[in-house]
């Protein structure tokens, strides 16, 4: 498991990895997202803010907002919020 320091640096957060059959598994929701896009969701889902995002998948923090952005397209949801909501109820 990788690691990723709180916004106070006192203490480390334990990240669960992404694992796409985890996803795939899902409803029709998922299925509309790329891989990439559903872990972006994974981690948000987790409490990781868009930086910690990027660093934890090693991407810059624009291409994070680049997929929450699709996300948010996709699913036809208000905001990432309601997004990661849809997600929620459907697992």
């Amino acid at each position: 498991m990788s690691s990723i320091w709180n916004d106070s640096d006192r203490n480390q957060q334990e990240v669960e990895p992404f694992s796409p059959a985890d996803w795939r598994t899902g409803g029709r929701l998922t299925k509309r997202l790329s891989q990439r896009e559903l872990e972006v969701v994974h981690y948000a889902i987790q409490g990781l803010t868009g930086e910690k995002i990027a660093k934890e998948m090693l991407i810059s923090y624009e291409t994070v907002k680049d997929h929450k952005a699709h996300a948010i397209r996709k699913l036809e949801a208000r905001n990432y919020l309601h997004a990661v909501a849809m997600i929620l109820q459907e697992r």
